[in-house]
């Protein structure tokens, strides 16, 4: 019997999008809710047999019923198809975090905070397994405590997990691939980490879907989440749906062979993404070019398509130099070396020692003087020749 549900994860409902304009304020605070509502379209033209949310369905703190009354109007149809979901809360919705009571329906399944327990559908021989977190920071091996597969059904583990540690992310429920893989389980939703990831194809299957919706330039990539096919070798296929109708593009243009705006503003374009949404870009520049000082923000803004708007925007370009002043910066780099060669930088070194590093260390303790001179060590020349010729390079590119 063949199997189809979706995997989502990290929600985030009511948290708030960096805003850009005025104008697009509404079409920012509706986003999450929109993109969540694409994924309950999604289940019903697919006709999944259930969906799971793998963490951080809610932002935070709760402090009225508002949010929860939103989340149950937005799934409402799934349960009116008698399509299953089954809701794990995260770090950002642990039971701690707010005082609202969620109690299981026969459609609507949420995963308890005190231990790790399972979820059926006897029709098609499915097990659900699945712990919430009690506190927002769990540093326990959950997947330890999920209990082994159960035999004869198609088992999926829900967990929200940095797994052995992901950078910029906290350490939260933390545990080893071979811990998933010890549990026998078939297929593990994974929530927390924002960014899509196949992180094991088979044996078990074990992927990150991301959030729905990014909230921001670092969460630029598409985002949505995985619609997973199950034949009746239990052969699995998941396959990514992006859900977000809002894009943070973050977008690194090298311009070292432009010379006019025009120019310019076709290698901007031709380096932006085809996109129909609407769109939030973070742009920098890069490269040598002449026209470092003539870079009009401006009509940078008038060149974009309507539907992407510049919110950030970097000029890490540089001027480019003069072959004269190329080959001055060279003849002082060479007179330098000749000078450490012939250890002819004795009165340089006194003039640094007596009006810059003796008083910039003047106000610490004698200790830590001489803690910071025997580390420093400013009367060593070869320290002191890596150290100008470095700086010396830096500025002729």
């Amino acid at each position: 019997m063949s199997i189809k549900f979706i995997h989502c994860a990290d929600v985030h409902l009511g948290s708030p999008l960096v805003a850009a304009s005025k104008e697009k304020k509404d079409l920012l605070n509706d986003a999450i809710e929109n993109a969540l509502k694409n994924m309950v379209n999604l289940a019903i033209s697919e006709n999944v047999d259930f969906v799971v949310i793998a963490g951080d369905l809610f932002d935070g703190k709760m402090t009225n019923a508002s949010i929860g009354r939103k989340f149950k109007s937005i799934m409402k149809p799934l349960e009116e198809e008698k399509i299953y979901t089954y809701v794990l809360f995260g770090n950002h919705d642990a039971e701690g975090k707010h005082s609202l009571t969620f109690s299981n329906s026969e459609y609507m399944k949420f995963f308890s905070a005190d231990n790790a327990e399972t979820f059926k559908i006897e029709e098609k021989k499915i097990a659900v397994h699945g712990q919430s977190f009690k506190t927002q920071s769990v540093t326990d091996n959950l997947a330890k405590q999920y209990p082994q597969k159960v035999d004869g059904y198609f088992n999926i583990g829900v967990l929200h997990t940095s797994l052995d540690g992901k950078e910029g992310h906290d350490n939260y429920a933390p545990c080893s691939i071979n811990d998933l893989v010890n549990k026998n389980y078939d297929y593990w939703a994974l929530g927390h980490i924002h960014k899509k990831e196949i992180v094991k194809e088979a044996n078990p299957t074990i992927i990150y879907s991301g959030n729905i919706q990014g909230r921001h330039s670092k969460e630029s990539e598409e985002k949505g989440c995985f619609l997973v096919q199950i034949d009746e070798n239990h052969s699995i296929t998941p396959i990514f749906k992006k859900l977000n109708k809002v894009e943070f593009l973050d977008i690194k243009v090298h311009i070292e062979d432009v010379d006019d705006e025009n120019t310019l503003e076709t290698k901007i374009t031709e380096n932006l993404p085809i996109t129909v949404s609407e769109s939030f870009l973070k742009l920098t520049l890069t490269g040598k070019t002449e026209l470092h000082y003539k870079i009009n923000v401006e009509n940078i803004k008038l060149s974009l398509p309507t539907n992407i708007e510049l919110v950030k925007f970097k000029n890490e370009t540089t001027f480019p130099k003069s072959e004269d002043e190329i080959a001055q910066m060279q003849d002082t780099i060479g007179t330098l070396m000749k000078c450490f060669e012939k250890q002819e930088v004795e009165n340089e070194i006194e003039f640094l020692k007596q009006n810059i590093f003796d008083s910039l260390i003047d106000k610490y303790d004698d200790d830590l003087k001489n803690e910071l001179k025997n580390e420093i060590n400013i009367n060593d020349t070869k320290y002191l020749k890596e150290i100008v010729v470095e700086q010396l390079s830096k500025a002729m590119k």
